[in-house]
């Protein structure tokens, strides 16, 4: 049986990050449901490692980000990812989620409206991908102001869908 193996360090353990993690994994088994993924928890780069994709933030990478006025407010990302190795990485945690997703975006995900029957996902093998990006947030709040009556079950899906299109708030009145 031939099987393909792709292998994370993931860097920290703040709640985003997990959670870009635990995305990043459900995704790329939808894509490839016979793809290996091995998920290694660490507290920074270790270079002794070979064969890695890191995603989160380490001050390492802080210089292959792209320059923005306050870090912590401010979403950038930057992936570089060759034959499975390189990083995905923000300029904060809140930037590494969104990182991900546009990692998925390049592999050739997409979400086209909020809910599960939004997502496009192809079914193809995952190996050896390459990705290039650097690219900062063109303003601070990216958002969607809703007015009226939501369910529970459209404000879950706005939350859940507004990372993927790269947008960071979300305003019900």
């Amino acid at each position: 049986m031939t099987y393909r193996r792709i292998r994370f360090g993931q860097i920290g353990n703040g709640r985003a990050t997990d959670f870009a993690i635990l995305e990043l994994t459900k995704y790329l088994k939808k894509m490839d449901p016979k793809l290996v993924i091995d998920v290694l928890k660490m507290d920074a780069i270790d270079e002794n490692f070979k064969g890695i994709i890191w995603v989160g933030c380490d001050d390492k990478l802080a210089a292959q980000l792209p320059k923005v006025d306050v870090p912590a407010l401010d979403d950038g990302i930057a992936i570089a990812v060759e034959n499975g190795e390189g990083y995905i990485t923000g300029t904060n945690e809140r930037s590494v989620l969104l990182a991900v997703y546009r990692f998925l975006k390049a592999l050739g995900c997409d979400w086209v409206r909020p809910g599960k029957e939004g997502e496009r996902i192809p079914v193809k093998e995952v190996e050896n991908v390459n990705v290039a990006i650097n690219e900062a947030a063109s303003y601070r709040h990216r958002g969607v102001c809703i007015e009226g009556a939501d369910t529970y079950e459209n404000i879950y899906d706005m939350i859940d869908y507004l990372p993927k299109v790269g947008m960071n708030e979300y305003f019900i009145q």
